[in-house]
């Protein structure tokens, strides 16, 4: 299911694949580095990428994103301690060490089936904190949708302690959050957990089920159904008090919905989420893109196409594409009364917003909350000035396009310890 631009673009996280027969994994995950490190990102891009991934990774920005880790770490030497595991649906994951000449740094790739990427990251070798600890976890084990995941523990601090589960935006994306130089869900489990918060993150089934994503699919099998199994394996941890759903964009739209469907989440925390239509908010994107240039006359005139048409939701036939998505995935989300459960519900809410979001505005998305929960007795909103979509600071070239997202940066400091101190409050509140 692939938006025009989809509400929460995670750019190197890819489903299709195109039919060239291509050599094994143990032959190209070599390769891949030869000819990265000899700058041949066109043969890389043109013989190895996905159809989508060629589309949604240019080779300029291939090109940016090594270049990023040999000006901080010198010149590529070798990838070493190749990791293989089952993705699901045929994929493999490949975990490895890069080594350069003033450093390292680590990849993630995932194959299909025919030995092309749909996933690819890089990530600058950032030791574990020794005050945290990552245990590997499987979410839906035994079921059709075993998903692979990180449950990041606090070892300076007595259990039990509160735990959350965070949720995806749109898209299929891996349990980093990855989008181009940016993982700002590893960012926020090694940060939260380094203040006495357990944080479980794992990979969007999206992403490593693809071919299950077809006309009948709603938000509860893209997003809340994984995101209740891997909170119900939490409450079953006797080193787990409370746990709370963290959505980030799609996933804090749908968190409230999440929170309404099972009792097993204490409150819940909306990362640049919204209370706004889905169409609507990617119609404002598509325009959004179109004023600065990255959106032509003819792909602004289809979407606004789609748009007019999801205004009569109803009329539709539930297979009817919009945004090249089903109608029945945006019946799905307008059939669930956000409004009417926060106005209901007593479970602690804290909603976050970066100013400086092109994707999920502060002007628009976050005033949207100031309604439903204006009479809620424990609900907090928190806008921070000069933070993008994924509550990171950039000024510099690019600023309020998607290049931003090509220079890596972290989550700002004050959103984890904000966001662990409301945790940690309503802990000792319960106590």
């Amino acid at each position: 299911m692939k938006a025009i631009l989809a509400s929460i673009p995670l750019l190197l996280i890819v489903t299709t694949a195109c039919s060239n027969e291509k050599p094994p994994i143990n032959e190209t995950k070599e390769e891949l580095f030869v000819l990265l490190s000899n700058s041949e990102f066109e043969t890389v891009h043109e013989e190895y990428f996905s159809d989508e991934l060629k589309e949604n990774l240019s080779i300029s920005q291939l090109s940016d994103l090594w270049e990023e880790l040999t000006l901080a770490h010198g010149t590529f030497d070798v990838a070493a301690d190749y990791q293989e595991s089952p993705g699901g649906s045929g994929n493999t994951v490949v975990e490895t060490q890069l080594s350069f000449t003033d450093g390292y740094a680590e990849s993630r790739m995932i194959f299909n089936e025919k030995t092309e990427l749909i996933a690819l990251s890089f990530e600058v070798g950032d030791l574990l904190p020794n005050s945290i600890v990552e245990e590997p976890i499987i979410i839906g084990e035994g079921g059709p949708f075993e998903l692979e995941g990180m449950l990041t523990l606090p070892t300076k601090v007595d259990s039990p302690f509160p735990a959350i589960v965070i949720v995806h935006g749109s898209g299929p994306s891996d349990r980093d959050g990855t989008a181009y130089a940016y993982k700002p869900y590893k960012d926020l489990a090694w940060g939260l957990a380094e203040k006495g918060v357990a944080v479980l993150r794992y990979d969007k089934r999206s992403l490593i089920y693809p071919e299950s994503f077809d006309a009948s699919v709603t938000i509860h099998e893209e997003t809340i159904e994984d995101a209740v199994a891997a909170g119900s394996l939490l409450v079953q941890d006797e080193r787990i008090s409370s746990v709370y759903i963290v959505g980030h964009s799609l996933g804090g739209m749908v968190a409230p919905r999440a929170l309404a469907q099972s009792d097993i989440f204490t409150g819940m925390v909306s990362l640049a989420g919204s209370l706004r239509s889905l169409t609507d908010i990617i119609q404002d994107q598509n325009i959004y893109f179109h004023e600065i240039g990255h959106l032509t006359d003819e792909e602004l005139n289809h979407a606004t196409a789609d748009f007019r048409k999801s205004e009569n939701l109803d009329e539709l036939e539930d297979s009817d594409i919009l945004f090249g998505m089903p109608a029945r995935y945006f019946k799905d989300l307008e059939a669930f009364d956000d409004h009417s459960f926060l106005e209901n519900t007593h479970k602690p809410i804290l909603i976050m917003q970066g100013e400086d979001d092109f994707q999920v505005t502060a002007t628009k998305d976050f005033p949207s909350w100031k309604e439903a929960l204006r009479h809620h007795p424990d609900a907090e909103m928190k806008l921070y000035p000069g933070l993008n979509h994924m509550f990171i600071h950039y000024d510099g070239p690019g600023q309020g396009t998607l290049d931003e997202y090509l220079i890596p940066g972290k989550v700002e400091k004050k959103v984890i310890q904000d966001l662990s101190e409301w945790l940690l409050s309503r802990e000792r509140n319960e106590e």
